[in-house]
């Protein structure tokens, strides 16, 4: 059986992938915390920093509050830019682009 090599998550990315959802979406990070039931905000700031990600479960939650897939939350180490800036819609399958941001490098 052949090994295959999947991509890491890179963190950094990640965090400020989901540090701009939640600004696009104007969710402040005590309102994340009340709807994720988290008791402090640090652990949020640690996600945005890329130093920590959240749990599994946080991770669901938050895909269902800003209603984007799981896997649209995630930055693997070869993406540049996330799949779920282009959304395909209309009949003719058209992308459009539906956020704006440059990650830094």
């Amino acid at each position: 059986m052949l090994e295959k090599d999947y991509p890491g998550i890179n963190m950094e990315r990640t965090g400020k992938w989901l540090r701009f959802i939640c600004r696009f979406e104007k969710i402040p990070v005590k309102g994340l915390c009340r709807q994720l039931g988290l008791s402090c905000p640090q652990s949020v700031y640690g996600w945005f920093k890329g130093k920590t990600l959240p749990s599994l479960d946080n991770f669901y939650a938050l895909s269902q509050i800003v209603e984007i897939p799981l896997d649209a939350l995630i930055v693997n180490q070869e993406e540049e830019i996330p799949k779920s800036f282009c959304k395909k819609i209309g009949l003719q399958n058209v992308r459009l682009i539906r956020y704006r941001m440059r990650f830094t490098f």
